[in-house]
């Protein structure tokens, strides 16, 4: 417990090679991308709404980049590559992922509704501008 406490235990060039969670890392990186995987398929296919459906497009590519990262940090950690091997790129990692989906769940209602009312703003405009003439 001590050693968990230093700087020295996070900031270890060449850790050991005993890590023993490399099984639940790539079922976190397999969940990543099934995650990617079925925010795709429900907004191409079971999304009815174009404001969610715009606003869901950045989350495909994101949960894809994010197993991506995980996977090479673990890559390099079973290879022994000396700095990227280091504990600390696994734990800034898990800080990046929570503070990113805290502020996903805390924003998106609120960026939902702005981009609602802009959308019905230019509804009630586009009533009074000339249709195109059809061919």
């Amino acid at each position: 417990m001590d050693k968990l406490l230093t700087f020295k235990y996070y900031f270890d060039t060449t850790p050991s090679n005993n890590f023993q969670f490399t099984k639940i890392i790539l079922l976190i990186v397999a969940l990543f991308y099934l995650i990617s995987l079925g925010v795709r398929i429900y907004r191409k296919k079971y999304c009815k709404n174009d404001i969610i459906k715009k606003m869901l497009r950045g989350y495909t590519g994101r949960f894809f980049t994010l197993g991506t990262i995980l996977l090479f940090i673990l890559l390099s950690r079973e290879t022994g590559i000396p700095i990227l091997s280091m504990r600390f790129w696994m734990f800034a990692f898990l800080l990046y992922v929570i503070i990113w989906a805290l502020t996903v769940c805390f924003t998106f209602k609120k960026n939902y509704h702005k981009r609602a009312q802009h959308t019905e703003h230019h509804d009630t405009k586009a009533k009074y501008l000339p249709k195109k003439k059809k061919k």
